[in-house]
């Protein structure tokens, strides 16, 4: 397998300043807690923290970096490869390996095309395409940044917080009898300065969770994604 040993980092100076500002941060600071529970209601509406915001700024600095680097020649048309794990409503599980190749859709987003027929998420998220295309663009302009949207009549909260890797939490809200409650959550674990080494690729999402509430109401699905790495032609 061929990678790519350099980078082109469009914000070396920002990501070290932000990298330096981490250290000796609590590793678990940042959103409340994130686990998927049925029947959750919506949280209150509010700004991000201060915790929050330093997360929240190296995604979308590396976001804004993959963005960029992902488009040159080191790795677009390359092959990204990629493990799937699922547990449907019924308690199945499934295990299986998706790869894609890394091209533009036409609405001018980055997308891994796939011929797969398999559950799979081909969709890039930057700084400039996803749900945190919004919050970015008020993150660099030092604006506030609540963690509540509402996108398509759907209302959509967001929490950030870091372990082993920069995350952040997509909550998925709809009324039901008059009670916004949850209905689904994406969880992205990024690749930020804060946990890079060479060979590694900027603003990459690492893993992609997606839970859904079942029929039943009292189960839920879940799908994840992990890359395993990329080859070029």
């Amino acid at each position: 397998m061929k990678k790519a040993v350099s980078y082109n980092h469009l914000f070396l100076m920002t990501a070290t300043l932000l990298t330096i500002a981490s250290c000796g941060e609590n590793k678990n600071k940042g959103g409340s807690n994130t686990g998927f529970v049925v029947n959750q209601s919506v949280s209150a509406v509010r700004d991000l923290t201060a915790a929050e915001r330093t997360i929240a700024t190296r995604i979308c600095y590396a976001y804004q970096s993959k963005n960029s680097s992902l488009r040159t020649q080191t790795y677009y048309g390359g092959t990204f490869n990629f493990s799937v794990n699922t547990k449907s409503c019924s308690l199945a599980n499934e295990n299986y390996l998706v790869s894609g190749v890394l091209t533009t859709a036409p609405d001018g987003s980055l997308i891994f095309d796939s011929k797969t027929t398999k559950s799979f998420n081909n969709k890039v998220q930057t700084s400039q395409t996803g749900f945190l295309s919004q919050l970015c663009s008020k993150i660099v302009n030092n604006l506030p940044v609540s963690n509540t949207a509402v996108v398509n009549n759907v209302t959509v909260q967001v929490a950030f917080l870091t372990s082993d890797l920069d995350t952040y939490v997509l909550n998925y809200f709809t009324s039901q009898n008059n009670v916004l409650k949850i209905t689904s959550a994406d969880t992205f674990k990024v690749r930020t300065q804060f946990n890079q080494s060479p060979g590694q690729i900027l603003g990459m999402d690492e893993s992609y969770t997606k839970q859904s509430v079942c029929s039943d109401n009292k189960t839920f699905s879940q799908a994840t994604q992990n890359f395993t790495g990329f080859t070029v032609l």
